[in-house]
């Protein structure tokens, strides 16, 4: 009797052609600036349908930080952020960092501060994010746990204000 052969069902997920990976632009999630100041993307193989597929490296670790999110960071997606008219993702690799909320259209990434970014070490990784990603032309605002927890309303007022205006420059 003949062996059966197995086929993997044909992919219609995102484009692959045209310098876009996943719907984003080239320069985006996990890329990093060569000496010369052009972008260089940073990725490893994985298998998706018998396909190879490329993958930033932060990506598992940015699946898993969406998976487990704090109880402020659901509260802001679930709240406000997942229905935004401008889009925003959760847990978005650029370069080396993982942001917690990106809105690509204004470049601007929000970050959720807990009591692990008050220790030194931390205060200055996350001054050295802010700054390379200001170099890159995106925009952070931090806002503490508490104050999602106990000002919800201010921080989306906040958010809404910078996001309308970077829209319209």
């Amino acid at each position: 009797m003949a062996k059966q052969q197995r086929h993997s069902p044909p992919f219609h997920g995102p484009s692959l052609k045209g310098g876009l990976f996943f719907g984003l632009p080239l320069g985006e999630a996990g890329s990093r600036r060569e000496t010369d100041g052009r972008l260089k993307r940073v990725f490893s193989t994985v298998s998706f349908y018998n396909i190879q597929v490329k993958q930033n490296k932060l990506t598992p670790l940015a699946q898993t930080l969406r998976r487990e999110a704090t109880r402020e960071e659901q509260r802001l997606w679930y709240d406000f952020l997942s229905n935004y008219p401008a889009r925003f993702r959760r847990q978005v690799v650029i370069g080396k960092c993982i942001i917690d909320f990106y809105c690509s259209s204004a470049k601007l990434a929000v970050e959720l501060d807990g009591g692990q970014h008050y220790e030194e070490s931390a205060l200055i990784r996350d001054n050295e994010r802010t700054q390379w990603l200001k170099k890159n032309g995106i925009l952070v605002l931090r806002f503490l746990n508490s104050d999602v927890r106990n000002n919800l309303s201010d921080v989306c007022a906040t958010i809404d204000t910078v996001v309308k205006e970077r829209l319209e420059v």
